[in-house]
């Protein structure tokens, strides 16, 4: 474990329950979508189709990430990292 994923798990955050039901939905939706790229390989789909479902994994992927508030390292102190979750929760 690295420095800043130790600095992260001091924290505990709680979501409101719109925001989690959100994620929720998102994360399921993402691997939904994993699964049926999965399956484009196992199937021997063109390369080009895989890859642009791959980027929309991505940009899923990335969104969640987003709303979680732990993009890159952006937030690697513990007053930034809360003020994204409390703002987070108030869009939300």
């Amino acid at each position: 474990m690295d420095s800043h994923q130790k600095n992260l798990s001091n924290f505990q955050h709680t979501y409101s329950e719109a925001s989690l039901n959100d994620l929720i939905k998102r994360l399921s939706r993402i691997e939904g979508h994993i699964r049926g790229v999965k399956n484009m390989v196992e199937d021997s789909r063109p390369c080009p189709d895989v890859l642009i479902q791959i980027a929309a994994v991505r940009g899923a992927v990335k969104q969640v990430g987003r709303i979680i508030g732990v993009a890159e390292s952006k937030y690697e102190s513990g007053d930034r990292w809360n003020k994204t979750c409390t703002s987070h929760r108030e869009r939300h």
